[in-house]
């Protein structure tokens, strides 16, 4: 059975009224609560195409990225970087990133194999997510704080989870929370498109 974590939706809505986004939302949090484990993501979400990447953490010591070639995922071409007690990856095409016991969170470029940021939670990282755009990063700690930042690692803004408020706004998008079907809260970003500015 495929393992899949905090995979970032991308939502198209014809408008940005009120009753459109808690629609939008609450599917989200739906989705983001059958999310499986932690610690596999793929950077196409559940499809498979050549060049789909997988993200793993190995032994909770490393991150370890592999392509998808062909029907399988072969080993050749893997790139890995270090992250201790790994319990959550995520990742994209360009960047993937990791959250760990030792309370980091990193962010690695894929194309240059170098960790170009890292911020620290003051717990364990349970939980980490890539915006649909890709321009930001969320990250869940063992006390419920979250903390968004841009992809450079600069801290956008910090908040406590609030079960009876899952949806926070902020600049970028709405950071959702949820639980998972295991019983652990998950993060992910919804970003709202109008299609009517887009088109």
């Amino acid at each position: 059975m495929k393992k899949f974590l905090a995979i970032t939706l991308l939502i198209s809505v014809m408008s940005m009224q009120a009753g459109d986004k808690t629609h939008a939302i609450k599917e989200y949090i739906e989705k983001v609560a059958k999310l499986g484990y932690y610690r596999d993501a793929f950077s196409d979400g559940e499809e498979l195409t050549d060049g789909t990447l997988l993200a793993s953490g190995t032994d909770d010591t490393k991150v370890v990225i592999c392509k998808f070639n062909g029907n399988e995922f072969d080993g050749k071409g893997n790139v890995e970087y270090k992250q201790k007690g790994v319990n959550s990856v995520a990742l994209n095409r360009r960047h993937a990133v990791s959250g760990g016991s030792n309370k980091k969170v990193k962010i690695f470029d894929i194309k240059s194999e170098k960790i170009v940021s890292k911020y620290k939670h003051a717990e364990s990282v349970f939980s980490v997510c890539i915006s649909p755009d890709g321009e930001f990063v969320a990250s869940l700690d063992k006390n419920n704080q979250v903390i968004i930042a841009n992809i450079d690692g600069t801290e956008v803004e910090s908040y406590k989870y609030d079960p009876a408020s899952p949806a926070h706004e902020f600049d970028g998008g709405f950071c959702i929370a949820s639980e998972d079907l295991d019983g652990f809260l998950k993060i992910g970003i919804l970003q709202l498109i109008d299609e009517e500015s887009t088109s």
